[in-house]
């Protein structure tokens, strides 16, 4: 297993985690957060109430630059990590299912 799945798979539990403490695992089942593995070392989709959230085939995550190009100290670019990102699009999809009346 790569690191990059295994960051996804501990972000989705340490989130379902939450929400069952906060709604309870009676109701949250339909809410946990979905995977769907690509291969053993890569993450298709992640889903949430059936809605794509992150898709690897169309990576939507902020790019960070290099910090301090050639210095020790430097971090290499990279994409933000999966779980504020995941978080974030929850939160979106929650504010838009807000707006909804019935």
């Amino acid at each position: 297993m790569t690191e990059e799945l295994k960051e996804v798979i501990e972000a989705c539990e340490k989130i379902n985690e939450e929400l069952n403490e906060q709604i309870g695992e009676e109701v949250v089942a339909p809410l946990s957060i979905e995977i769907e593995p690509l291969s053993y070392c890569r993450c298709k989709w992640i889903k949430w109430l059936g809605i794509t959230i992150w898709c690897s085939e169309d990576e939507d995550r902020e790019w960070i630059e290099e910090t301090e190009p050639g210095k020790p100290t430097s971090i290499p670019a990279h994409y933000e990590p999966i779980e504020p990102y995941i978080r974030r699009k929850i939160n979106e999809l929650i504010s838009s299912l807000n707006k909804i009346k019935l």
